[in-house]
């Protein structure tokens, strides 16, 4: 542990558990998808595609995967309306853990996450032109 400003270990802070019908499932079961999904789904932008570029299944293999995903996404965004998502790779789990480790305030662990999924995302449209 990393000690304070007065020498003293700094504590870990106490992990909260919220009661609720979706702590015992993931969001991808389908039992529960069934249980609450009960709205009629509105498609708010429905001549668009939405692609999810996986950082950490893409972006950290580098040049030789990157590249083939951006050269087929530019082919396809002259004749489609693509809205791009990037995630944030495994830097984001690394500033994760050391600010866990720090005890640093869970906000900061998001805008920190945030800005690696940014640069991501800077990284494929720069790449895109």
């Amino acid at each position: 542990m990393i000690p304070t400003s007065d020498g003293a270990p700094a504590q870990r802070a106490e992990v909260k558990h919220v009661a609720s019908r979706y702590a015992a499932d993931t969001m991808a079961s389908a039992a529960l998808l069934r249980q609450v999904d009960t709205e009629s789904t509105v498609a708010i932008i429905p001549d668009a595609v939405v692609v999810k570029v996986g950082a950490q299944s893409l972006i950290d293999r580098g040049r030789s995967a990157v590249y083939p995903v951006v050269e087929e996404l530019g082919a396809n965004c002259r004749e489609h309306k693509l809205i791009i998502g990037v995630g944030a790779s495994t830097r984001a789990r690394h500033v994760y853990d050391l600010c866990s480790d720090l005890g640093l305030p869970t906000g900061l662990l998001a805008v920190l996450g945030a800005g690696i999924s940014e640069q991501n995302a800077l990284m494929i449209s720069a790449l895109m032109g």
